[in-house]
């Protein structure tokens, strides 16, 4: 969606990493980008 596009496109401009649960998506379309995955414990 396009909030997905725009938090993508922030994060690989002005962050050092995304944390998110849909890593598959941002992996895919922001190659660049740094993908944090939280595990359940």
């Amino acid at each position: 969606t396009i909030p997905d596009f725009l938090v993508g496109a922030h994060a690989l401009l002005q962050c050092t990493a995304l944390i998110t649960r849909d890593a598959g998506f941002f992996r895919d379309y922001f190659k660049g980008l740094k993908v944090i995955v939280p595990t359940l414990s």
